[in-house]
């Protein structure tokens, strides 16, 4: 079932409140992280944010509580780089050993242990004003706010592949997710399940010190050609980069001019060509296929069938009735070997015998007889 109209709108995604709440967003932030599909962006490139926990399913409150620091460090490494322009590349030699080309992680370069350095010790206000902000990235590194989207227009209640990219620049903290949603679902296991939707949403500016407007989403036509929400992302990066350098989203929440369907798009083309056929066109294609109809499987027997009854007539007619104006007409001659046989029939039984000849009901077996 697909969706007829593109879904767009505004869904808001406050942190939570109450203890069993928080508990619940941090066990859910250190799932994510285990999943491998939580990024940072900003400085011109995108690195994967990996569990520090090496027990896998761990969601105890330490193993949640040191995913939350691990989001906190990372946002405030960012913050504290770019505010201090520390854009230098480090030397070749040290990067070797610093950073590798990561697949898994859709392309990316993946820091090593070196960049989780502890930034400068902050005052006390500088730290509540980075709790603050990191409870309000970890409340939308969630599947909660694409759930709401997607409700809001009766879609299925799924978000597949989900991928969230925590994006850093101009002293602008956002948050933008990526998932498929709708049907139908293609696919054999949960993270690599996919339909021919994309959903995007993206929050507003976290790091403001006033409560964040809604978050804006929007749902566009995935590209066939492309299989996961990490190779979407490959395809927004340049896009997402570029806003996060400037400060300006209004060209990523326009997806749809940065996600072209391509595959879709040739579609549509040939679809428009084909419309632009000529009336008169039609009108001959129209013409020649009357002038030359396909043959007719039930005319086809019927051929067969009179066929079979004239033969059988002839010979009828020529065994037992005389010729005119002269003796009666000699049997026909038969081969060596003394039958004169047609196509095989199909075990019919013998229908008429005379003089000279036999014929077989089915009109294509002939044989001589004694008269």
């Amino acid at each position: 079932v697909g969706i007829s109209a593109l879904p767009a709108g505004e869904v808001s995604a406050q942190p939570p409140t109450g203890e069993n709440a928080w508990a619940e967003c941090l066990r859910d932030l250190k799932r994510t992280l285990e999943g491998g599909r939580v990024f940072v962006l900003g400085r011109g490139r995108r690195y994967a944010l990996r569990d520090p926990s090496k027990a896998v399913g761990d969601i105890s409150r330490e193993a949640c509580g040191e995913a939350f620091d691990e989001l906190s460090r990372a946002i405030s490494r960012e913050l504290s780089a770019q505010a201090s322009a520390q854009r230098a590349p480090a030397p070749e030699a040290d990067l070797a050993h610093k950073a590798h080309f990561d697949d898994s992680a859709g392309g990316c370069v993946r820091l090593g242990d070196d960049a989780a350095a502890t930034p400068p010790q902050a005052d006390e206000a500088d730290r509540g004003r980075l709790e603050q902000l990191t409870r309000r990235v970890a409340a939308n590194i969630s599947v909660a706010p694409g759930i709401q989207a997607v409700l809001f227009h009766d879609l299925p209640p799924a978000l597949w592949q989900p991928t969230f990219v925590v994006c850093v620049g101009q002293d602008q903290v956002r948050v933008m997710t990526l998932a498929f949603v709708g049907e139908p679902v293609a696919g054999d296991r949960p993270s690599c399940k996919r339909t021919p939707y994309l959903l995007k949403v993206l929050t507003a500016d976290l790091a403001a010190d006033a409560a964040p407007p809604p978050s804006k989403y929007a749902v566009c036509m995935a590209d066939e050609a492309v299989e996961s929400t990490l190779g979407h992302l490959h395809r927004l990066e340049p896009c997402v980069l570029a806003a996060a350098a400037v400060g300006r989203w209004e060209g990523v929440e326009g997806m749809n001019m940065v996600l072209r369907n391509t595959t879709q798009e040739a579609r549509i083309a040939a679809s428009r060509a084909q419309a632009r056929m000529t009336d008169k066109d039609k009108a001959d294609g129209g013409e020649r296929r009357q002038r030359h109809p396909p043959p007719s499987p039930v005319q086809g027997c019927r051929q067969v069938g009179d066929r079979a009854a004239r033969m059988r007539a002839n010979f009828e007619q020529r065994a037992q009735s005389p010729a005119v104006g002269g003796p009666s007409a000699p049997a026909p001659r038969a081969p060596r070997g003394g039958s004169c046989s047609y196509p095989a029939s199909r075990g019919m039984p013998l229908e008429a015998t005379a003089a000279g000849v036999s014929v077989l009901a089915d009109g294509f077996s002939v044989r001589s007889v004694a008269g």
